[in-house]
């Protein structure tokens, strides 16, 4: 078995992580590796392994076998000082609904040392949270600012996000996402986040992870994946027949007549034109466009579904 790894660079780890249930593994032989101070996105379509591998990191639930630790404790075995460095925010995180904020900010305080009182009060201005409203007769979005706020105010180094935004209107989605970017702004903080709104990842990740069927397809730095990647058009002459094959890094390949249209998982502004002057017959122009990582991420797993076991660009990075 791999062991994980002894160093202070890392905040999270899993080396060969599995989760099975009865026949089906919901995560399968899965390496991870974050650096402290890093904010990480994980991507993936419903039922792709996310919450499973979360849940994993955060000793909610037991792998099936492999390792992974958090702060360089294994998950299986936290105890309450990894635990108070820890934030955890999920969409199907449960409240004592009976509580008042208020009551609930006073049962946690003890058990955080670096409880921040100044933090809490600017958070609750931001916030707009009354303190003696009972949680069960807060809206969604009250309640969803409510498990931000008593996650961030101790300063937690490591905050896990199970699709913190999901179903939140805009205003408050935006209050999330600035006390998470003043939290992060204070230490070494590291961040792991898995979302469905990839417009808001691509604001705060720096690396970004895309798991399906279990398996951690791609991981790469985002400004790495986004200066890899462009969607190309070509325009080719009348009667020019295409090649039997084209490039393997030639990805969702569309083709009407004259035009031809793919993206380009090993795009190099030095040599991508030329290949494709070099692979294609009276070419008579190319253009090159950026792509979001939105974009970019809906591309690779609509390809990879068409191709099984294919990896986006073999950019994997253990």
């Amino acid at each position: 078995m791999t062991k994980l790894a002894e160093t202070d660079q890392l905040a999270i780890e899993a080396r060969a992580l599995n989760k099975r249930y009865k026949d089906q593994d919901a995560v399968s032989d899965l390496d991870l590796s974050i650096n402290r101070g890093s904010i990480y996105a994980l991507l993936g379509p419903n039922g792709a392994g996310k919450t499973t591998t979360l849940k994993m990191l955060m000793g909610i639930i037991a792998p099936t076998s492999g390792q992974c630790s958090v702060l360089g404790q294994s998950s299986t075995r936290m105890d309450s000082s990894v635990y108070q460095k820890i934030g955890y925010v999920s969409e199907n995180q449960k409240l004592p609904d009976w509580m008042t904020l208020e009551q609930l900010l006073r049962f946690l305080r003890p058990y955080y040392p670096n409880w921040d009182k100044d933090f809490l009060n600017k958070l609750l201005t931001e916030y707009d949270l009354p303190l003696d409203k009972k949680l069960k007769a807060m809206s969604r979005g009250m309640r969803m600012k409510t498990k931000f706020l008593i996650s961030l105010i101790y300063y937690p180094d490591v905050l896990v996000l199970d699709e913190p935004f999901s179903g939140l209107d805009p205003v408050i989605r935006e209050e999330c996402i600035d006390g998470l970017l003043d939290w992060s702004q204070v230490g070494n903080r590291t961040a792991l986040i898995s979302s469905h709104d990839i417009e808001d990842v691509e604001r705060l990740a720096d690396s970004v992870g895309i798991i399906e069927a279990g398996k951690l397809e791609l991981d790469e730095e985002v400004d790495s994946l986004k200066e890899r990647v462009r969607r190309v058009s070509v325009v080719i002459s009348e009667n020019a027949t295409l090649p039997p094959s084209l490039p393997s890094g030639w990805k969702n390949t569309r083709t009407n007549l004259r035009n031809i249209e793919f993206f380009d998982t090993h795009f190099d502004p030095d040599k991508s034109e030329q290949l494709i002057h070099a692979i294609l017959p009276g070419v008579e122009r190319v253009t090159f466009e950026p792509m979001s990582l939105r974009e970019i991420y809906v591309a690779l797993v609509k390809q990879n579904k068409k191709e099984i076991g294919g990896k986006y660009g073999s950019q994997i990075h253990n």
